[in-house]
């Protein structure tokens, strides 16, 4: 994988962090799956690498959901506030450890076509069709790799 994708990947992860921060941690894995379909829509219509970058970072968040504690989201609107955006460099240090785990699969992935991305995104939609809370990592993992993979053609 090269440094450039990887580089692309993390700028825009950083970015959104540092804009809107970590808000995103109240979401439930479905919703943001759902987020993961949609990019993959508009990605096969428009074409634009934003929209994998996009995937790639929503599916790095769901498996961050999985060891980032649960913010709590009862009290007042001030309260609930002042929990978010504690935690950006402790998150960008496991973007970081997500994205070095996977890179010696990225070779695995080298020919993988937008056909094997869409075949990735038809199972999310069957495991959230049979009720299946409990999305494996290995799914994200590979819809990560293939995406990169598909950026750096």
């Amino acid at each position: 994988m090269s440094l450039n994708v990887y580089n692309k990947i993390r700028e825009a992860f950083e970015t959104e962090l540092n804009q809107l921060g970590d808000t995103w941690r109240i979401l439930r894995k479905d919703t943001i799956v759902d987020l993961v379909k949609l990019s993959f829509y508009n990605y096969q219509s428009r074409g634009h690498e934003k929209y994998l970058i996009d995937i790639i970072n929503y599916c790095i968040k769901i498996r961050m959901l999985g060891f980032l504690k649960e913010l709590d989201v009862t009290g007042s609107g001030e309260d609930v506030f002042n929990r978010f955006n504690k935690e950006d460099s402790f998150i960008l240090l496991h973007f970081d450890m997500i994205y070095h785990e996977l890179n010696p699969r990225f070779e695995e992935c080298m020919n993988a076509t937008i056909y094997d991305l869409s075949q990735k995104i038809s199972y999310l939609k069957v495991i959230k069709d049979i009720r299946v809370s409990d999305y494996s990592d290995e799914v994200f993992n590979e819809i990560i790799c293939v995406s990169c993979n598909l950026m750096a053609e």
